[in-house]
């Protein structure tokens, strides 16, 4: 029974792996926008930075599916919304004290290109 159990986990690890997405693999889902860069986005995609005049797909490859998208008032503008969330662990008052901050990234697109990135 326990050799049973041991090989469901396995399997149930080895879908959840299988199922990650990297950028590896969005290089691949998203060949032809990278044939399609520049070589300084294509730098910029290698070192996992978003830059302006990026085209979705690009921000796919460097960044992943968006937790979130907004669209604008105007039908040629939407952004794209990350989460990213860090804990903090201290001492206060002799009690152990853990915090997390959640921040967020906002690609915006305008027409298909990225024209603005906010952070924080």
């Amino acid at each position: 029974m326990k050799l049973h159990s041991t090989w469901l986990v396995g399997l149930a690890l080895a879908g959840l792996l299988a199922g990650c997405s990297t950028p590896a693999s969005r290089e691949s889902e998203r060949a032809a926008a990278l044939q399609s860069a520049t070589p300084a986005q294509r730098r910029a995609i290698a070192e996992g930075r978003v830059e302006l005049g990026f085209t979705p797909d690009m921000v796919y490859i460097v960044l992943g599916k968006p937790e979130k998208i907004e669209r604008g008032e105007t039908p040629n503008v939407e952004t794209w919304i990350y989460y990213q969330s860090d804990a903090a662990a201290g001492w206060n008052g002799g009690m152990p004290d853990v915090h997390a901050h959640r921040y967020s990234s906002h690609i915006i697109f305008t027409h298909g290109k990225v024209t603005d990135i906010l952070l924080g």
